[in-house]
């Protein structure tokens, strides 16, 4: 049988992982695992170092200022990465759900020209 991936959910700044609860819920009820991520300045732990080391496929859905930290945590969890290393799992996919692409390195406030935007 083929194991699905177990999917790990990056929220935006202002939201906490329960934004996801109700996708959560319902992924799960279809035989999906998933994790939601709290920022460290919640004191949370980033599950997918964890879920790589155990040999999982992971799929990253990241949502707003998730898409920085996202892309930004996975560096070195990358499935055919750790494949070429004799390490099983990591990152098989990495979804933007109406998040900041930036490129490593760069902050928001760089790619808005150097200034936040007024609600920012």
């Amino acid at each position: 049988t083929t194991t699905k991936p177990t999917m790990v959910f990056s929220p935006g700044a202002w939201h906490t992982p329960h934004c996801f609860d109700v996708v959560r819920d319902t992924l799960y009820a279809r035989g999906w695992f998933t994790e939601a991520v709290s920022y460290p300045s919640v004191a949370a732990e980033p599950p997918t170092k964890g879920l790589a080391d155990e040999g999982t496929a992971i799929v990253i859905v990241v949502h707003s200022y998730g898409g920085l930290v996202g892309a930004n945590a996975v560096e070195g969890l990358g499935y055919k990465q750790r494949a070429k290393e004799g390490q099983s799992g990591g990152v098989i996919m990495f979804v933007y759900l109406a998040a900041f692409v930036t490129p490593l390195g760069k902050s928001i406030k760089d790619m808005l020209g150097g200034q936040f935007l007024p609600k920012m």
